[in-house]
């Protein structure tokens, strides 16, 4: 029995493919010589470290990653929201779509960024944002968007482009992950012109997914998820008083 345990257990993956998408996402996720660097990087990395596996990842276009984790091309997908859809294609954790969970690699608020000089802001009314409203290319945002009968542009593939489109054509609004509009308009001198709104469209969870047709055993799945929970939570512990 123990030499059938131990067979089983060389079968598990000890390196796992996860793909990601190619776009720069700062401060989550930038590219340095092809590297993916970023706090969601480093927090996989050290979960799926403290459970003795490598995590081999690997950038494409969000669309192709996203079929690719499907198909089962890759074990894994990151970072993802959670939707009904996505739900039947992939396999997250206890509690996804219901709100803030402790699995998620993070929770993120969607902001509406427009022209500082148009004057807009944004206190929930969804259906009066500056036309075209632009979205990263296959990002849940802009089905969700869609579904409340917004025109939506998202021709682009990151929330860098989008704005660099907004201010570009003078009109419009785009839908952007706080953080990530924040350090590109502190980062890009021309992006000042642009305004956050305070109030969030929404705040999401992020997490790292599993393909329905990875050879990763569900119980190893959960342990990652455990592992990130467990990161997470030491993160935002204070740290106690200095010694005496």
């Amino acid at each position: 029995m123990l030499g059938l345990v131990s067979t089983l257990a060389s079968a598990e993956p000890a390196t796992w493919s996860v793909c990601l998408d190619q776009a720069d996402w700062p401060p989550h996720i930038r590219f340095v010589d092809g590297q993916p660097q970023g706090r969601h990087i480093a927090l996989m990395r050290d979960a799926a470290a403290s459970i003795g596996v490598h995590l081999d990842f690997r950038a494409m276009p969000w669309v192709r990653c996203q079929l690719q984790a499907e198909l089962g091309d890759v074990d894994a997908i990151a970072p993802l929201v959670h939707s009904a859809a996505r739900g039947e294609a992939f396999r997250f954790p206890p509690g996804a779509g219901e709100g803030p969970n402790r699995f998620a690699i993070d929770e993120i608020d969607d902001v509406v960024i427009t022209l500082a000089a148009d004057g807009f802001s944004y206190r929930g009314q969804l259906a009066e944002l500056p036309r075209p409203v632009r979205v990263p290319r296959g990002w849940e945002i802009g089905r969700y968007l869609r579904g409340l009968g917004l025109d939506i542009d998202d021709g682009a593939p990151s929330d860098r482009a989008n704005m660099l489109k907004l201010l570009r054509d003078g009109r419009g609004s785009v839908v952007a992950t706080r953080d990530s509009a924040a350090q590109e308009i502190a980062n890009t001198p021309m992006l000042s012109a642009l305004s956050i709104s305070t109030e969030p469209v929404r705040r999401l969870s992020y997490f790292l997914a599993f393909s329905r047709r990875t050879a990763i055993a569900t119980t190893r799945q959960q342990a990652f998820w455990d592992a990130v929970a467990r990161l997470r939570t030491q993160v935002a512990e204070p740290a106690g008083p200095p010694p005496g």
